[in-house]
């Protein structure tokens, strides 16, 4: 989560949000450069300085084991002095996204799901084909995610991961989360207002949002040409043939209220290529 005198920003995981923490570094970065002491502890210390940013690593929600600490943090963990703030964050495909986590193998260096289960659900581990993690996912969700919440209906783990991030009270939505709920609006009134950027047009859309909180052009022109930060090597592009038509099917059921919710905000994702 990174905290600025304008707004505060959502760390999305395998979104690019590092590409956005690092170009607000260096603007910031920038500026401090050109303050005297006295404007640099203002910026230090006063949060509705234009030249305040601040970095919070906060306890990680999400996974019951696992890493601690995470700069992942979610809308409920905002310090409530600067909850009046705009807020942002990116999005992503989820199908790209999906294959870019199982790329990255973040779940084979801090796996999730206890030892003994992986040696028995899943005992070539971590040699897992895609067909495979979608499973070992539905496994660490169980487990992990949601091990004191009865589900009343099925979601998939990054319909849940989207809730506990984005949502006001993640934990009543979950518990009490039925069919009728995914299928009205009500998830309008248990969002708080957010501007989404998109993943594929990051550094345009980023470019602009920075423009509309009164940066200076000169300040953040870098950004239209900027490189990308922590691209998984493996292109999700080159690999969306890895679906077949029951993975997609059993994805797009479960991810359905995601898939919904990203709509609403105008990011509407055709399929991927399935394997012929």
């Amino acid at each position: 989560m990174v905290i600025t005198g304008k707004f505060v920003f959502i760390n999305y995981p395998k979104t690019g949000s590092n590409f956005v923490r690092e170009v607000l570094r260096k603007v910031y970065r920038n500026r401090q450069q050109t303050l005297g002491l006295y404007g640099k502890l203002n910026a230090k210390w006063n949060s509705r300085d234009d030249n305040f940013l601040r970095e919070l690593e906060l306890p990680n929600i999400y996974v019951k084991h696992g890493i601690k600490k995470s700069p992942h943090g979610a809308y409920s963990q905002i310090p409530a002095r600067y909850r009046d703030r705009r807020l942002v964050s990116v999005v992503r495909n989820p199908y790209d996204r999906l294959l870019s986590i199982y790329d990255f193998r973040h779940w084979v260096r801090y796996p999730s799901v206890p030892r003994k289960v992986r040696e028995l659900e899943f005992p070539s581990f971590p040699d897992l084909s895609f067909e495979m993690f979608q499973k070992y996912l539905d496994t660490e969700l169980r487990l992990s995610w949601l091990p004191e919440i009865e589900m009343r209906t099925e979601i998939g783990i990054q319909t849940v991961q989207f809730i506990k991030m984005f949502f006001k009270a993640p934990g009543k939505i979950l518990s009490s989360m039925d069919e009728k709920y995914i299928q009205s609006d009500k998830f309008l009134q248990d969002m708080p207002r957010i501007t989404f950027l998109s993943t594929e047009n990051l550094n345009s859309e980023l470019y602009g949002f920075l423009l509309s909180q009164g940066f200076p052009s000169e300040e953040v022109d870098f950004i239209v040409d900027h490189e990308r930060v922590n691209v998984t090597e493996n292109s999700t592009l080159k690999r969306n043939n890895l679906w077949t038509i029951n993975m997609l099917q059993d994805f797009e059921y479960k991810e359905r209220f995601l898939l919904k919710i990203l709509k609403h905000y105008g990011f509407d994702y055709g399929k991927p290529l399935l394997k012929q």
